[in-house]
């Protein structure tokens, strides 16, 4: 196996997979990373923030759901008492 010669279409394989990883290389290169840690941290905080103030809006949404309910009752437990 070792003796036998390549074929031309193996080296020319070879070499143009060569080029294309060189070029996908040089045209992507990898962050930092401390540039990737920054980002993501970045993206995370942001995440929080966001879901924090949605939480923040369903509680309010929820104590006044509570108080109108409250209110209904208290109506409901007034005619019940005249």
């Amino acid at each position: 196996m070792g003796n036998e010669k390549q074929s031309p279409g193996f080296w020319a394989g070879f070499i143009l997979g060569s080029i294309i990883g060189a070029a996908v290389g040089y045209l992507l290169p990898p962050e930092r990373a401390e540039e990737a840690r920054k980002r993501i941290r970045s993206r995370v905080k942001e995440a929080i923030s966001q879901e924090l103030e949605a939480l923040r809006e369903g509680i309010e949404e929820g104590r006044k759901a509570a108080a109108r309910k409250e209110a209904e009752l208290r109506g409901e437990l007034e005619k019940e008492g005249e």
